[in-house]
């Protein structure tokens, strides 16, 4: 097992600080495109071959299946751009959320994802990559935002009814806390599912809580590993015990390390999760 960041930016600077702290690899959550990645091909190939760092995945938010029909297309020629992209920068994944329809129920929902993605993911095996969800809700109260698989139940309806082996779970442990789901216990359930693992906290603030209840504001907040409630130690022991030897990356979300502090950050993350993971 061995851990990674998530960073907006694939540049030089971006690509030597992960080499010079030990990471090992990178997803780009960018959402850059041709031009801008064609530029990065040789920037990545000389770190892999000179360090040996990995750019893992390219990340998205996008809704495939949006009831505009030009949005829905564009979605959709944005994920067959990213899978096209992939080979070129050597990375093995396509993040995204599922997507959904909310004019649909969810049994409509899980046919549409079938008939999506399945075409999508035979392609996608044909260049050597995966597609991943992450279990993020993109909206509150859930349904909200334009993700189905967002909780133990319905992500398991979305991966049986999808039914391709290179299609998972980007797991993300800071999503569940919030929702009052036990993210230790969702990970044990769902490692057939798991493909890549986000190191993201959250703090439950309680002074706001038991004041303005759920529907208030501001009564939790994401934050680097170590900073909230995820118990840490706990989840890479099950992860390590499913024989997980996939990456674990910090996706920096943290109000407190934000600015010039950022890269402080991810620091911080990366010293408390190697404490956990043994080698």
């Amino acid at each position: 097992m061995k851990i990674g960041f998530i960073s907006h930016e694939l540049d030089e600077a971006t690509l030597a600080f992960a080499v010079e702290h030990g990471f090992a690899a990178i997803e780009w959550a960018g959402f850059a495109h041709g031009a801008a990645a064609a530029g990065a091909v040789g920037l990545v190939e000389r770190f892999r071959r000179e360090h040996g760092l990995d750019l893992v995945a390219l990340g998205t938010a996008v809704n495939p299946l949006h009831p505009d029909a030009g949005e829905r297309q564009r979605a959709q020629a944005y994920l067959d751009e990213l899978v096209a992209l992939c080979p070129r920068l050597g990375a093995r994944y396509v993040s995204n959320v599922s997507g959904w329809d909310p004019r649909q129920d969810l049994p409509a929902n899980l046919r549409l994802l079938a008939e999506y993605y399945r075409p999508l993911a035979q392609r996608a095996r044909q260049q050597g990559v995966s597609i991943v969800f992450e279990n993020c809700p993109h909206g509150y109260p859930f349904p909200g935002g334009h993700n189905l698989a967002v909780t133990p139940p319905l992500w398991q309806m979305v991966f049986e009814a999808i039914a391709e082996d290179n299609v998972g779970l980007e797991f993300d442990p800071s999503h569940l806390v919030w929702q009052g789901i036990d993210c230790v216990e969702a990970c044990r359930r769902s490692m057939p599912w798991i493909k890549l693992v986000h190191a993201k906290d959250t703090e439950i603030r309680r002074d706001c809580l038991t004041v303005a209840g759920i529907y208030g504001a501001d009564w939790w907040r994401y934050r680097l590993p170590g900073y909230g409630e995820v118990d840490f130690p706990r989840l890479i022991q099950v992860l390590h015990e499913a024989g997980y030897d996939g990456l674990v990356l910090i996706e920096h979300e943290d109000p407190f390390f934000e600015g010039e502090r950022r890269l402080e950050g991810l620091l911080a993350g990366k010293r408390y999760l190697d404490r956990s993971i043994v080698p």
